[in-house]
């Protein structure tokens, strides 16, 4: 069996271990060495700056424009703050004293508040589960421009008023402290990438996040690296290498999962602008298509209970793992339904209660289909639980209260909100608020009360669409499966 906690450790040790080796090196050599290793000229520096920051703002470029292209928010985002780290220390390399200017106090400026400033621009990829973040996403594009017009006027007002922007104090307690500031934030950044990492429980996204290290852990040098000192170099080499590896990585990841994207989405809801490798499992297609072909209904309800349940599950601030699991309940939680007569499933008017009990089985169905695979077997227990009530009053087992997982909760309640809000064979769809009423009257005695507080936050800042648009193509393109009827 896919041993999923065993991968997360190993995915999280590789990430400790991006940015820990090389601060460790750096911090070394800069506080311990610091003088030490003297090699290397001015002029060495002039061209080897020159010529890798070029390299780099180009490559970093590359980034924002394929972002532009596809409307990619995260993206923009991760471009914008390598361009930084290329611009300003291509600006270091330009005044490097000794060459074209001598005063030394602007290049060392330049350098010093370039990563500070990288983490600045970047800083929407950190309010990812805020309401101001999702604000910035939709302007994303603004943001970038605007962001990079700072970033020029600063490189403009290194060369031109270079006592405007003060250089860092040697073993200054303020220098010290925005150094750390700065390594702090791209290792922050850097997790963003290992929660996909760790979601999709593939490596891909790592690439990305190692680079962050480095470009953070190249900030170090300010803890004590005289210039051309092998700490001094380390550093250079750490943010060329960062920017590069970050940059290229992300071209690369990017675009190899460009066939996969439309169905990524769904999953990942909460984020969608940097679903990178998680992707859908075949049979979660297959399911998807054969729930469309059987119901319609039933399958546009899935989807959007599964973009609900996501946002509800941002404001939870579940872990990756969780949300990815989060996602995957939301679109099979019906996937029981599978096997009730169609008779029943599709009547078009209210069910006995004999009738009513045959589709209560789907909750036990859908577990006992998922359990049968190995990647979908730990969605089973909220799959079983999702119509089971905090006072016990549910399906199929009578759970109360905690006993029902959490994930189940959210399922729950974000399936009842879609199932009164929108129209079903037997009634029309009722209002958001009157929707949210029916929840909010039975709060804590059928779904949990921090669940239903939080979907109507959720709900009333901004409500769910009929139907998503990055949602409408699951289960009907990217899968060898031919939809069949999968009735009893």
């Amino acid at each position: 069996m896919f041993d999923r906690s065993g991968r997360t450790a190993q995915l999280r040790l590789l990430w400790v271990a991006s940015f820990a080796i090389p601060a460790a090196l750096q911090l070394s050599l800069a506080m311990i060495w610091s003088e030490s290793g003297i090699q290397g000229s001015a002029t060495l520096l002039f061209v080897i700056v020159l010529i890798a920051a070029s390299l780099c703002a180009v490559a970093s470029g590359m980034v924002i424009n394929r972002a532009k292209r596809t409307n990619e928010a995260e993206l923009g985002y991760l471009g914008l703050f390598f361009l930084t780290v290329s611009v300003l220390p291509l600006i270091h390399g330009i005044l490097t004293p000794g060459v074209i200017f001598d005063d030394p106090a602007p290049a060392a400026a330049a350098a010093f508040w370039s990563v500070p400033v990288a983490v600045v621009v970047a800083v929407p990829s950190l309010l990812m589960r805020s309401e101001l973040g999702l604000r910035i996403d939709r302007q994303w594009w603004r943001w970038v421009l605007n962001c990079m017009l700072v970033v020029v006027t600063l490189g403009g007002l290194f060369i031109a008023a270079p006592s405007f922007i003060p250089a860092p104090t040697p073993d200054a307690l303020s220098t010290r402290a925005i150094a750390v500031a700065g390594f702090v934030g791209c290792v922050m950044l850097s997790k963003r990438h290992l929660d996909l990492a760790v979601i999709a429980q593939n490596q891909g996204p790592l690439a990305i996040s190692f680079a962050y290290g480095l470009v953070g852990s190249s900030a170090l040098m300010w803890f004590g690296s005289a210039p051309f000192s092998t700490g001094f170099w380390v550093a250079h080499i750490l943010d060329i290498t960062g920017v590069f590896l970050g940059s290229i990585g992300a071209l690369i990841v990017y675009r190899r999962t460009d066939h996969v994207r439309p169905f990524i989405a769904p999953v990942l809801v909460v984020d969608p602008r940097s679903a990178l490798e998680v992707g859908l499992e075949p049979a979660v297609h297959e399911f998807i298509a054969q729930l469309e072909a059987k119901d319609p209904i039933t399958r546009d309800h899935v989807l959007r209970t599964t973009e609900l349940a996501m946002r509800v599950g941002r404001k939870m601030a579940l872990d990756p793992t969780m949300l990815r699991e989060l996602g995957l309940a939301a679109m099979l939680h019906d996937i029981g339904k599978l096997l009730i007569p169609d008779a029943i499933l599709n009547k078009p008017s209210a069910l006995s209660d004999e009738e009513y009990r045959v589709v209560q089985r789907h909750a036990q169905y859908g577990a006992e289909i998922v359990e049968e695979s190995e990647v979908l077997a730990s969605i089973g227990p909220a799959i079983r639980a999702h119509h089971e009530h905090i006072d016990g009053s549910g399906y199929p087992n009578g759970l109360i209260g905690t006993q029902i997982p959490i994930i189940a909760r959210v399922v729950s309640a974000c399936d009842a909100y879609d199932a009164i809000a929108n129209t079903r064979q037997y009634r029309k769809g009722a209002s958001v608020e009157t929707a949210l009423g029916i929840l909010e009257q039975h709060a804590g005695s059928q779904w949990d009360r921090r669940v239903v507080e939080l979907l109507a936050l959720t709900v009333r800042s901004s409500p769910p669409s009929k139907m998503p648009e990055h949602l409408d193509m699951v289960g009907r393109i990217g899968c060898d499966c031919i939809p069949k009827n999968a009735a009893a």
